[in-house]
Order: structure tokens, then C-alpha cells, then sequence
């Protein structure tokens, strides 16, 4: 502390002066360098407190503000401005305030202005698929495939499908032994198996050996009983009764596109 000289001269009884009285001021003068002494002392002890753990207060300034006077980028952000420093609280409008995550923002971002919660119901057959979470994506199927227009009308498109065979109706088969019992489609691709379908003066006849009473040419004359034997490759078949060049034989049978 700063020792302010109180040794101030004073009058001695031995001196030509009345001392109690002559001494009045000067005791007011010694009072005040202490009433000095004492408060420079309590200063002294609040600035060395204000220094901290740093030991000086020029060493606690530092901390935060340059030689002349501004304040240090960090501690700006830590006070005044980089939200990661600062905390959840009430402002002085009254008003809470968090803080959020940049991950959070881009998210809430991503959410129209005064939009409110959404979920989604699908009909099944059987029940019905509710979805309130996460994402429900529309898959593309063999038959159905899905566009979006303006970025917000979504269309299903219906694929068009091959119908995966061929239906060949009312053909005259083929009988090049000319015996008029063993018979072929014509074509290098087998039928369907179960598909071949013979007519014989227009009655069909069966396969696997049920017979069919099939009118001659004329009607009138007589019926006989026939069927049909498929051969192995699907490429014919084989009468169980042979007919005649008068009798008309058609037949219809499926291919598959596939085979």
C-alpha cells in the first residue's frame, strides 16, 4: 500500500504555543492519511482479488480483451455470438429459447410452413397398413410402375404385359402320310399340354382314350366312336379310328410365347 507520511510536525508543550489547541488542525491532517491508508489498502485487496486464478487483473483482462480494449474474437463468440457456448434459457422478452442442432435445422427445414402431423393408410385386401414413421416407399411391380409430375402429383403406370401365349383356333391340321389318323398342328413349337382341343365334322373328340360318337360326312349314315392320343412332342396327335378326305378335322391349341 501506498504509506502516506503521517509524521506531520506538531507543537510540543515545551514550545511557545498553547499545543491542544495549536495541534487541532494538524491532528485532522494525521486522521486523514489514515482514513487514505485504509481505503487504499481495501482497494488493493479487490484488485487483487479480481484477478482471479491468474494472479493480476492485467493477466484476467487478457483473457478477454486486447491491449486496446476490444474483446478477443473467442470471447465474443462465448458471449455474444457462437450459439454452441450458450445454453437453454428464458430471454429478456420472457420467451424460452433452445438451442438446436444443425442436423435438427436441416431437418425442420425440410417441413412446409404450417404444416401439422401426417400418416398414411394403405387398404389391403385382408386389412389395413397404417404408417405414421420413417419412410413408405412405392416399389415398382411387373405391372405397375410409379412418375412423378411437378413434384407432387404421383401416377402409377399399368405395364403392358404379354399375355405369354398364343391361341391358334379353327386350323386344319396337317396329315402328310395322307392315312387320315395321324395329324400335326403344322407349326415346330409345341402346344400347351391340355390346350389341343380336335373337332371331327364338328363334334370334339377327347384325349386320353374318352370316346366321342362323331357323325360320318353324312349324318344320316352313322356315328362312330372316336378320341385322340397327343403326341409326345406336342407337335399332333393320332386318331383312335381313322377318318375319310370327306370328313373336315379342325383343331385349337395354345403356344406358349415363352417356349
Amino acid at each position: 500500500m501506498p504509506e502516506l507520511p503521517n509524521n506531520v510536525p506538531r507543537y510540543e508543550p515545551n514550545q511557545p504555543y498553547y499545543y491542544t489547541f495549536d495541534n487541532t488542525p494538524i491532528d485532522s491532517l494525521i486522521q486523514r492519511d489514515d482514513i487514505i491508508n485504509a481505503q487504499v489498502d481495501l482497494n488493493t485487496e479487490i484488485l487483487k482479488q479480481a484477478g482471479g486464478e491468474v494472479g493480476t487483473l492485467p493477466a484476467f483482462l487478457a483473457q478477454f480483451a486486447s491491449p486496446t480494449g476490444a474483446l478477443l474474437p473467442l470471447a465474443r463468440n462465448t458471449a455474444l455470438h457462437n450459439i454452441g457456448y450458450h445454453t437453454d434459457g428464458t430471454g429478456p422478452d420472457s420467451i424460452a429459447y433452445v438451442r438446436m442442432k444443425q442436423s435438427e435445422r436441416d431437418k425442420l427445414a425440410t417441413v412446409s410452413e404450417n404444416a401439422t402431423s401426417f400418416g398414411l393408410k394403405v387398404q389391403l385386401p385382408s386389412a389395413t397398413a397404417t404408417f405414421t414413421e420413417d419412410f413408405v416407399t412405392f416399389a415398382p411391380s411387373d405391372t405397375v410402375t410409379w412418375s412423378v409430375e411437378n413434384g407432387q402429383i404421383v401416377k402409377a403406370n399399368v405395364v403392358a404385359q404379354p399375355t405369354g401365349h398364343t391361341h391358334y383356333d379353327n386350323v386344319q391340321p396337317t396329315n402328310p402320310s395322307f392315312d387320315y389318323q395321324t395329324y400335326f398342328t403344322g407349326l415346330s413349337t409345341a402346344f400347351m399340354s391340355g390346350s389341343l382341343c380336335v373337332y371331327i365334322n364338328g363334334v370334339r373328340i377327347f384325349d386320353g382314350g374318352r370316346t366321342v360318337n362323331v357323325p360320318g360326312p353324312n349324318p344320316l349314315v352313322g356315328w362312330n366312336p372316336n378320341s385322340f392320343t397327343a403326341s409326345v412332342g406336342s407337335l399332333g396327335f393320332t386318331l383312335a379310328t381313322p377318318i375319310t378326305s370327306s370328313d373336315v378335322i379342325v383343331i385349337d391349341f395354345i403356344v406358349s410365347d415363352t417356349a
